[in-house]
């Protein structure tokens, strides 16, 4: 699974279902922590992008078919990755 491919899900799962459209200072938005992060260490910032990813599938647990379903919908609307793909190969 690529970087390119995890960045995308965060940005949109973050802003959907995370910040819920709020406005986020610039300086924590996870995008900008992983792109300042990936200037020093890049190594860092994929383990960094990993681990916010696994955030997002944990927060995500809990939730009924239907919403992981409608959050499928989101994803792949904005051209994501799904909830329901990456959390079939996070299972490997």
């Amino acid at each position: 699974m690529s970087t390119e491919e995890l960045t995308a899900f965060l940005a949109v799962f973050f802003d959907h279902y995370m910040a819920r459209g709020r406005s986020v200072p610039p300086e924590i938005h996870p995008l900008n922590v992983l792109r300042e992060t990936g200037k020093k260490s890049p190594k860092k910032a994929e383990i960094g992008l990993r681990m916010a990813v696994t955030d997002c599938l944990e927060m995500s647990l809990p939730w009924t078919s239907s919403q992981v379903a409608e959050a499928d919908r989101v994803l792949d609307s904005n051209g994501v990755i799904t909830l329901s793909a990456l959390r079939h190969r996070f299972r490997r």
